[in-house]
């Protein structure tokens, strides 16, 4: 199992930072670099979280309603509804059948 942190493109940890700040205003390659490592180690922490749902309803296979779950579970529960619209966007209407 690899827990490489640093897999994020650092341009799209870039463009997301710079989206989030006022014009005029630049974020600096060191303060990418750790953004890109807490978004990865985030997302770590997520995976393992949807990963116990997924085994405690004894599945192998981690799903979409797994990932909205586990976002109640780390007791972050205001991302299930932009990660479900980031979904239903990406992918149509959520599936029913997921449970979500």
């Amino acid at each position: 199992m690899s827990t490489d942190v640093d897999g994020l493109p650092l341009a799209t940890i870039g463009a997301v930072a710079k989206g989030s700040i006022p014009d005029g205003y630049s974020v600096s390659k060191e303060a990418k670099v750790a953004l890109q490592r807490a978004a990865g180690v985030f997302v770590l922490y997520l995976t393992s979280a949807a990963n116990d749902v997924c085994r405690a309803s004894k599945r192998s296979t981690v799903s979409a309603s797994d990932m909205l779950r586990a976002f109640e579970e780390i007791d972050m529960p205001e991302f299930v509804g932009p990660a479900k619209a980031a979904l239903e966007g990406a992918y149509g209407p959520f599936c029913r059948q997921s449970g979500a």
